[in-house]
């Protein structure tokens, strides 16, 4: 395509499946107002538009109608350009795109669902929005190996929605939503968003305002992210702020994991998520909290490095009520402390603390001037001196908590409760410990060797740490790693072998599978078509025939529909006066009556017809 494709008002133009497209450098494909464009491919025969070199892209004017389905759009300066309210996508591709793979702008819908459109190897942004005043929705995209932000907006206003998106290996930030005051920002609502391998940029997640109302992050997933996966800042300017996160995944981060700063008259409320294997470089720490009020109830903390797991702070004198209850700690190493409180404004009250190769369970930043307030905690000690860390003045009796009786504080083991009841993992034996193979010392509190032998998945150093072999992480080796992350349509089970949920298929859960119903001559069995006999294809609608020859069509299992001419059970019997003789003389071959060419003999000259071949 040479020159500028444009649909005028009034045109319609549809693009059936299988249609490639190629544009010259600087040249688009515009869809003008009243204009219609229907890009009808299919999985099996998607349309594909691109350039040799940098072309314009695919742009529909405000009035606009644009229906796309199962379309490749590559090498385009913008892939799409989003400027009306009329846009249906259903499993577009955009890859390599200059500037944007999709850009929204403010004449776009209030909603925009990318139908599980996926960007792949955006030089800019994956999804940039243009400057706009309304609320905006965005949903079911996937954006991968991006050198810039994956969702980017300019000038974020009113109430935004992100929902069913995930960013993978991503630069600068995975998502970019920093409020201007010329444009206030209500609210920012997050829901099954995915952050996951970014090694480069500033952090994957980035929340920052004065003016915002509410934010709110649920069901999502951040993993193996070496940048901080979650910041929310919030600068008050007239009215109180409320951030929450809840039924989220922060899996083998590094660097602060989850950081809220929200300022004197913001609240945050953390509850159900699970923080696991964060942090195993030893710096930094999983959750930070400068607030207040703040409520961080029911999460799970386990085998997360670090210095801290939790730290809680809160800005200013005045008083508020900061609660840290009912959450499960386990097996973290951190070499501060497992939580660390700097301010007086918290209760520390009913959580299960069992980290004893943290340096201390809790440590109390405080100048003696106050006591913190806990109750009916569990510890994994009896030292109390080694489970809270507390200047003089500042641990009274409120904050010194016996330990819940331990499980292993059996009557055969209360011979060794001056040695920690063998630190819960070894066997009392008139008062001296009995190691299992993998702890010494006289309370077994020392390891040897690594979990589990890194389960066969890695190698133990010299540090008792294991060393993953590629397709493995966790402390033992034992949790695998996909590539991609089963791209959010299923769960890994082994190294890199996924399994997909329903209508998902493929290595690695990227292909649409079949559901019941959808396999004309076979069944559905875990998202793949099982055919009958003398079926083939995708969807089971291909018949097989075994001897059909090139004078006929397979229509049904090993039955050939001859073209006139032909007949036979092969259609390789040719009838009538076609047959009785090739075009030309065959002056040095023989006639093949099927299609009626020559057969050329060997000999010392070439031919073609009934005369020679020039040389």
């Amino acid at each position: 395509v040479e020159s500028e494709v444009v649909v005028h008002p009034g045109q319609i133009v549809i693009v059936d499946p299988g249609t490639q497209l190629g544009f010259a450098p600087g040249i688009g494909l515009t869809v003008q107002d009243k204009g219609k464009l229907y890009l009808n491919g299919t999985v099996e025969q998607p349309i594909r538009l691109f350039g040799d070199t940098t072309w314009r892209g695919l742009v529909v004017k405000p009035g606009g109608t644009l229906v796309l389905s199962h379309a490749v759009i590559e090498g385009a300066s913008i892939g799409l350009w989003i400027d009306s309210e009329k846009v249906e996508i259903e499993e577009a591709r955009i890859i390599d795109s200059v500037v944007h793979g999709v850009e929204i702008t403010a004449n776009a819908a209030s909603e925009v669902d990318l139908g599980g459109t996926v960007i792949e190897r955006p030089k800019g942004s994956g999804v940039g929005v243009d400057e706009r005043q309304k609320s905006l929705t965005i949903k079911n995209v996937a954006i991968r190996d991006g050198w810039g932000s994956g969702i980017d907006f300019v000038s974020p206003a009113s109430d935004i929605r992100i929902e069913n998106a995930s960013v993978t290996n991503g630069s600068s930030y995975s998502i970019h939503i920093v409020e201007f005051p010329a444009a206030p920002l209500k609210s920012v609502f997050m829901r099954n968003v995915s952050v996951t391998e970014q090694s480069r940029g500033h952090a994957g997640v980035l929340i920052t305002g004065g003016w915002i109302e509410e934010i709110d992050i649920q069901h999502s997933h951040f993993a193996r992210n070496l940048v901080p996966s979650l910041i929310v800042g919030v600068e008050c300017q007239e009215q109180t702020s409320q951030s929450r996160l809840s039924n989220s995944s922060f899996v083998n981060n590094e660097d602060t994991v989850t950081h809220f700063d929200v300022g004197q008259c913001g609240s945050v409320n953390v509850r159900d998520n699970i923080f696991m294997e964060n942090n195993n470089n030893g710096r930094h720490g999983v959750l930070m909290s400068a607030t207040l009020p703040i409520v961080i109830e029911e999460n799970e903390f386990t085998k997360n490095g670090g210095e801290y797991s939790t730290m809680l702070a809160m800005h200013g004198t005045n008083a508020a009520n900061g609660s840290f209850k009912s959450n499960r700690l386990r097996d973290n190493i951190n070499s501060l402390a497992t939580v660390i409180v700097t301010s007086p404004y918290y209760r520390v009250e009913g959580n299960e603390f069992f980290n004893p190769l943290s340096r201390h369970e809790l440590d109390v930043r405080s100048d003696g001037s106050w006591k913190l307030q806990t109750a009916n905690n569990s510890w994994a000690t009896d030292d109390m001196a080694k489970a809270i860390n507390a200047p003089e003045g500042s641990a009274g009796v409120g904050i010194i908590q016996a330990r819940k009786e331990s499980e292993f504080a059996t009557s055969d083991n209360q011979m060794c409760a001056h040695l920690n009841f063998c630190s819960n993992v070894g066997k009392c034996a008139g008062g001296i410990c009995m190691c299992p193979t993998n702890r010494i010392g006289l309370d077994c509190s020392i390891m040897i060797g690594c979990p589990a032998n890194c389960s066969s998945n890695g190698v133990c150093d010299l540090m008792n740490k294991c060393t993953c072999f590629e397709g493995w992480t966790s402390a033992d080796c034992s949790t695998p790693i996909c590539r991609f992350d089963c791209h959010g349509h299923g769960k890994c089970v082994s190294r890199d072998e996924c399994e997909c949920n329903e209508g998902w298929a493929g290595q690695f859960c990227d292909e649409p599978g079949c559901r019941d119903g959808t396999c004309i001559h076979g069944t559905c069995v875990k998202s793949e078509c099982q055919c009958e006999d003398g079926w083939q294809g995708s969807r089971c609608s291909i018949p097989i025939c075994h001897n059909c020859t090139i004078n006929g069509q397979c229509t049904a299992p090993n039955n050939c529909q001859c073209y006139d001419g032909y007949q036979g059970e092969d259609c390789s019997i040719c009838h009538g006066p076609p047959c009785q003789a090739c075009d030309y003389d065959c002056v040095h071959g023989t006639c093949e009556r099927e299609t009626r060419y020559v057969n050329y003999h060997p000999g010392p000259l070439r031919y073609q017809s009934s005369g020679p071949i020039p040389k």
